[in-house]
């Protein structure tokens, strides 16, 4: 701090300035005010040395105040509060004896003590009130009681005389534009200060409330039930998800009140969006879409042109005059983003509106999360996609976005991190667009095939199939971008579903593309049971699709793909069985295939699309596979390729051994004399904690069934695990250890040596035959180390798997060596961190390691040294835990701080700091473990990295789990520095998550608070207005807050988390009130708390 005094010597990194031979120093101290009703008043608090921490107020004054205000951009105009007026600080008290003259700027030119020299408690914290005139008591920072401040003290106004024209001047001091509304009531409370106006006579043009006539200073004659009121809106939207949509509410005669839709169009809510100072377009909304309303219908018949400025200039009835109901109260969505030259409303190129024009979106890293907010902004429910290259043709206006990196969960656009306006680097040949879905496909066993559901008034619905056809299922494929060929299946064939059947008797040509476009009975009109829900396949992925031609059976043939309208043949160079299983798979004819070449089938004479197709076997689609470019080929048809996809529906289990005995419909290739009959099974695990273990089903006859349990074992298991591409062992679990089935018992007696490759290698009963119930459903688990408890998957306490048991190990010698080697047994790259102490709980089963010693190089826990299976000398309560990691803090003076380093491709490497912010910066934080805050900083401020500079430009909107779930350039791909280098230092603050549920607006409702990786309700046993303001300050919503109790908005069906709250009313934090103690309660939830804000 300068204390007005000069330097000749300036600090390497320090902000100067040289005047002459006169270096001057300046430091820039961060100030906030807290614990307050409003913005602009509070506790006074400065941030130095990386903390916040309060100045005492010995020698505090008005002049002292005055700087706070200034610096905080409220004005020159301040009230200095001594006696900690808002509340006692915890933090350090940083600065006393504080001394301005009231001109300085910053509070940092003022005379003081030293840093942390002050002779003073918490009790003496400084305040601050900046302005002399504030309203209180309201939820809204827009109306409440008028307070004036005089001679050193706040206090209200008399209503007498009080009207519009003196509430104007009162939100124009206030910096509200547009009309106020003036009247007399408690309705915000009844003050307790003095009354110093009364007979406040103003113009209405005034700047000020001092420049209006009235009584001298304290000279009245009434009482604080004639307080003035003020509101400083005349309109507002009330039920809506975000601020920019609701039902519309107009205040008229003391009261607000409702319009009714008779006529409401979008130029009406044009107007409505413009008053309330929201650009873009606007979509009026009739039939009381976010709930009816309660007050006075007030409106009727509105007909604006949508050039108005105010509701009031459009025509309409009489104030009152209606002949409507609350069921048509109107409605309004105030939207800056639209679709633009789609063929449906639901589609089409994306642009934003912003400064007063629109433009378009870049479609750098644009995808189908970034798609999903603009669908939901737009109030299209279901399912988006993005598409990229200008899908719906070019813009000619500004390109306001690019980089945008959406987590896919934001209400808008705005919420998403990106470039700043108007910064990009594309071309409009570049323009983002969307697709808004309201169809998709359930229970299928791939994307591309289920039941039919449709997005309608809220909710999804199935298709009655009757009449349901080919023609059909084309249109349901072709509006979810799978291409023209589509399987309609009736009969619910991908299972029966539960919520309402939309459509029934539909009726589409083939050529249509979207389903609401074909005949069909009304929404909601049917005769049919969900046993007749329709279903489809579609034939084609994206815009790939694969057929097989001129084959004996539909399940051979030449192989043809879909291509740019055509369908072609695919080359027959490196042909082999791996890449004929692929085609098999996408057509849905399981995984095994037999590659053909020279044309078995018969040449084509379309394109050849393909060459050198590369597939592992593994793949899902032929897209997927390495192959040259579309077109790209040194072949004639005479090398078309072709295919044979094996099937599962022979009747014996034994597809290695030779049989000239066949059953009928199998699938048989005939070898001279010989005929060979093959048997391949699909097999899944279900139920299981992850996806290495659970309950195992087989696929057989066209449908999922489990396996009865005699004789199962670890070698059976070990083959399942196998065939399902996981190493290591396999544990046979028996009497349905992750749940029973319902479907089918297919298999009984398995019996396997272990050494064989798919299930259907050993020997069992026929299909079918058993004499099993679900009680005794076959299990699996593959793999010999999981983590258990953690919040991700990448951590959790570490359980090993011996002698047919899980157990735990002890954490003696614990440390990041042993916990890298189990992260790399996982499969997760980077560094595992050890924990001890039973970190993520406490385990139940045995201890089966102990003193393990990894150098960290290993490969499994088991080449570790250690003590014997099961010797140890230990508790559960010392039971390891690991993190799984690929980031990590380097060259902080504490854990939680220093330079980012992440892991990528076997090496760690730094962050450039172009636009790394706290957003960035917390994110990394939650992904390390470290709840609250992370704060960003640039310039390698913990020193330069040596290491390979990864990510630049790295844009997070602060809500990612993972960094790589932000925006950022491609890996490598830079323009910096390692002085560029990003740091950050995370803080502890907001351990408790808190929320409100089911209020009319966001600051009222039922409080539920998040402990322990569940939401919980609060009892209101002693619940008052104390604990009611904590969780109102929490949320940010000012420090009033009102006590609701016996589940005044709705019982909650959770955790009952906390009971007897007890706070003083000046905590941060729910969590810093006294209780009982974590889900210690004597409640049901009929007693859960609730709070207006």
């Amino acid at each position: 701090m300068l204390q007005e005094k000069s330097t000749t010597n300036s600090d390497e990194n320090s902000d100067s300035e040289n005047f002459g031979h006169l270096i001057i120093s300046f430091s820039f101290i961060t100030v906030r005010l807290v614990g307050v009703f409003q913005r602009e008043e509070g506790r006074v608090e400065v941030y130095h040395d990386g903390q916040w921490g309060t100045i005492c107020d010995d020698e505090w004054d008005d002049n002292d105040a005055s700087v706070i205000c200034r610096q905080l951009g409220y004005g020159g105009i301040g009230v200095g509060w001594q006696s900690a007026i808002f509340g006692e600080g915890s933090d350090p008290i940083w600065f006393d004896n504080v001394a301005c003259s009231g001109s300085e700027q910053y509070i940092e030119e003022c005379r003081s003590n030293d840093w942390e020299a002050h002779d003073c408690g918490h009790s003496k914290d400084a305040s601050v009130s900046c302005g002399t005139v504030r309203l209180v008591g309201s939820f809204s920072q827009y109306e409440g009681r008028v307070e004036v401040y005089h001679d050193g003290q706040w206090g209200t106004i008399c209503g007498d005389g009080w009207d519009d024209n003196d509430a104007s001047v009162i939100c124009r001091q206030l910096g509200y534009e547009g009309i106020g509304i003036g009247w007399q009531s408690d309705k915000f409370g009844q003050g307790s200060y003095p009354i110093w106006l009364d007979n406040v006579a103003c113009s209405g043009s005034e700047q000020q409330i001092e420049e209006c006539g009235s009584n001298d200073w304290g000279v009245h004659n009434c009482g604080h039930g004639e307080d003035a009121i003020v509101s400083c809106r005349t309109v507002r939207l009330v039920g809506g998800v975000s601020l920019h949509e609701g039902r519309v509410e107009v205040y008229h005669d003391g009261q607000w009140g409702t319009i009714c839709d008779d006529e409401w169009d979008d130029n009406d809510a044009s107007v409505i969006c413009r008053q309330l100072g929201y650009g873009g377009i606007a979509v009026g909304w009739q039939s009381a879409k976010f709930g009816e309303g309660t007050d006075p219908i007030w409106l009727d018949n509105v007909a604006c042109t949508g050039s108005e400025q105010h509701i009031q200039e459009c025509g309409s009835t009489d104030w009152g005059a209606h002949d409507c109901g609350h069921s048509e109260d109107a409605s309004v969505s105030c939207r800056k983003v639209r679709l633009v030259d789609g063929v449906s409303f639901e589609e089409g190129r994306v642009e934003v509106y912003h400064d007063g024009q629109w433009g378009t979106i870049c479609d750098d890293e644009w995808d189908d999360n970034d798609a999903s907010v603009i669908c939901r902004q737009l109030g299209y429910g279901g399912i988006a996609v993005g598409w990229q290259s200008a899908k719906f043709g070019e813009g000619s206006d500004p390109i306001w976005l690019d980089n945008v990196a959406c987590n896919g969960s934001e209400q808008h656009i705005e919420e998403c991190g990106s470039t700043d306006w108007g910064t990009h680097n594309c071309g409009h040949d570049k323009d983002a667009s969307v697709s808004c879905r309201t169809v998709r496909l359930v229970d299928g066993v791939s994307f591309e095939e289920g039941r039919v559901e449709v997005y309608h008034d809220g909710q999804w619905g199935t298709i009655c199939d009757d009449e349901w056809d080919d023609n059909d299922a084309s249109v349901i494929c072709r509006q979810l971008g799978y291409g023209d060929i589509g399987v309609g299946w009736q009969s619910a064939k991908f299972g029966e579903g539960s919520d309402p059947i939309w459509l029934d008797d539909v009726a589409c040509s083939g050529s249509e593309q979207h389903i609401v476009e074909c005949g069909s009975t009304d929404w909601g009109a049917h005769n049919c049971g969900h046993g007749e829900d329709a279903s489809v396949s579609c034939r084609t992925v994206r815009l790939v699709g694969v057929r097989l031609v001129d084959g004996v059976s539909s399940k051979e043939g030449r192989v043809e793909v879909y291509h740019d309208g055509q369908w072609g043949t695919i080359c027959d160079d490196g042909w082999d069985d791996n890449d004929a299983s692929v085609i098999c798979r996408q057509l849905g004819y399981g995984g095994i295939g037999v590659g053909w070449q020279s044309a078995k089938f018969g040449e084509g004479s379309d394109p050849i699309w393909l060459d050198d197709v590369t597939c592992s076997g593994s793949e899902q689609h032929i897209e997927e596979c390495e192959s040259s470019d579309w077109g790209s080929h040194n072949c004639g048809h005479g090398e078309d390729a072709s295919v044979s996809c094996r099937t599962d529906q022979a009747g014996v289990i034994l597809p290695k051994k030779c049989t000239t005995i066949f059953k009928e419909n199998s699938d048989v290739e005939n070898f001279g004399q010989l005929i060979i009959s093959f048997s391949f099974t699909k097999v899944r695990l279900v139920g299981g904690v992850s996806l290495q273990e659970g309950r195992v089903e087989v696929y057989h006859n066209g449908q999922w069934g489990t396996i009865c349990d005699d004789g199962w074992d670890d070698n059976d298991a070990s083959v399942i695990c196998r065939q399902l591409g996981y190493e290591g062992i396999g544990i046979g679990w028996q009497s349905a250890k992750f749940g029973e089935g319902s479907d089918p018992i297919w298999l009984d007696n398995i019996a396997c040596s272990g050494s064989e490759q798919y299930i259907e290698d050993c020997g069992s009963n026929d299909w079918g035959a058993h004499y099993c119930g679900h009680g005794e459903d076959a299990s699996v688990s593959c793999g010999t180390v999981r983590l258990v408890g953690g919040v991700f998957s990448e951590e959790g306490r570490v359980e090993v798997l011996h002698d047919g048991q899980w157990g735990t190990i002890c954490d003696d010698g614990w440390d990041d060596n042993d916990a890298t080697v189990i992260c790399r047994q996982l499969g997760y790259e980077g560094i595992g961190v050890g924990w001890q102490s039973a970190k993520f709980g406490q385990g139940s089963n045995p201890i089966w390691l102990d003193d393990v010693a990894c150098s960290g190089s290993e490969h499994h826990i088991e080449e570790c040294g250690s003590n014997n299976w099961g010797e140890h000398n230990c508790a559960h309560s010392e039971d390891a835990s690991v993190s799984c990691r690929t980031v990590r803090l380097v060259g902080g003076v504490s854990l939680q701080e220093g330079r980012v380093e992440v892991y990528h491709d076997g090496q760690w490497g730094t962050i450039c700091d172009d636009g790394w912010n706290d957003n960035d910066a917390s994110v990394i934080c939650r992904q390390l473990g470290y709840e609250g805050i992370g704060v960003g900083w640039q310039s390698a401020k913990f020193g330069e990295g040596s290491d390979i500079i990864w990510l630049d430009n790295v844009s997070c909107s602060g809500s990612e789990q993972y960094i790589e779930d932000c925006g950022s350039n491609d890996w490598g791909v830079h323009s910096c520095k390692h002085n560029e280098d990003a740091s950050v230092s995370c803080g502890t603050v907001r351990l408790v998550e808190v929320r409100l549920v089911y209020g009319q607006t966001s600051n009222e409702g039922r409080i539920e608070v998040y402990h322990d990786g569940q939401w919980g309700t609060i009892c209101d046993d002693n619940w008052d207005d104390n604990d009611a303001s904590v969780i109102c300050r929490q949320l940010g919503f000012g420090s009033n807050g009102t006590a609701i109790g016996g589940a005044h908005f709705g019982e909650g069906s959770g955790e009952i988390w906390i009971d007897d709250a007890a706070c003083s009313g000046h905590e941060a934090k729910i969590e810093e009130c006294g209780s009982r103690g974590w889900g210690i309660h004597d409640c049901g939830h009929g007693e859960d708390a609730g709070v207006y804000c």
